[in-house]
């Protein structure tokens, strides 16, 4: 009678397969570590606040309306308009992110009839303690108007704008506002110094921050050992 040492090969086959679930068992979820994350980009919202504004008269072109808790923006004595002016810092901005959307704010505090409001970009520097209307920049209007029919919240999209300023095809010299609807009086909005500052309403995505992955050592995984 012979005396089997050795298992058959079917027992063999059985406990190898034993050892490679095992070890499979094992290493998935490390490998699982060392996986790129899935996380979706951010989407973040902001408002800014401006930073500097002050208007500009032409009828008085020595005057300085930095510090004033309004805009004037309806037709003055004469029918002339003034320039109104407000700068944003756009330092919060992430460097990577994307602009989704931007919008100016405005607050009109009185409104004694409609007006519709021009937006213009400041094309030089000015300082909101010394602006009058002989030393303020030239401007660029385009006819970017948009009506204030009553008190409350007057929006211009400014997406380019802004993209234009953080890409640096543009120089942040910030905005300008002037009323455009002849024969009206009575129409206001606050500064930055009154109940509700012109604001800069930004929208954008950056990328997920991944953090760092978990160092396992000489975990038997090729992509830990770069």
């Amino acid at each position: 009678m012979s005396i089997q040492i050795f298992p058959s090969w079917r027992r063999r086959a059985r406990m190898h397969a034993a050892i490679l679930w095992t070890l499979l068992a094992v290493l998935l979820p490390i490998r699982a570590l060392y996986a790129a994350p899935t996380a979706s980009p951010l989407a973040v919202t902001v408002e800014l606040l401006a930073v500097e504004d002050a208007g500009a008269i032409a009828g008085v072109p020595t005057f300085n309306g930095g510090g004033a808790p309004y805009f004037v923006l309806n037709a003055r004595a004469g029918g002339a308009f003034d320039d109104n002016f407000v700068l944003f810092d756009l330092a919060a901005l992430p460097a990577n992110a994307t602009i989704d959307s931007a919008v100016f704010r405005l607050h009109v505090n009185a409104a004694a009839n409609p007006l519709a409001i021009e937006l213009g970009r400041a094309d030089g520097a000015w300082d909101e303690g010394a602006l009058t209307w002989n030393n303020k920049p030239t401007v660029t209007w385009a006819g970017f108007t948009r009506t204030a029919a009553a008190v409350g919240a007057v929006e211009w999209p400014i997406k380019p704008l802004l993209v234009g300023w953080l890409d640096g095809s543009q120089d942040n010299f910030g905005i300008v506002l002037r009323g455009l609807t002849p024969n009206t009086g009575g129409v206001r909005a606050d500064t930055r110094e009154g109940a509700v500052a012109p604001r800069l309403v930004v929208t954008y995505t950056q990328p997920a921050d991944e953090g760092p992955r978990p160092d396992l050592g000489d975990a038997p995984d090729s992509t830990n050992h770069i």
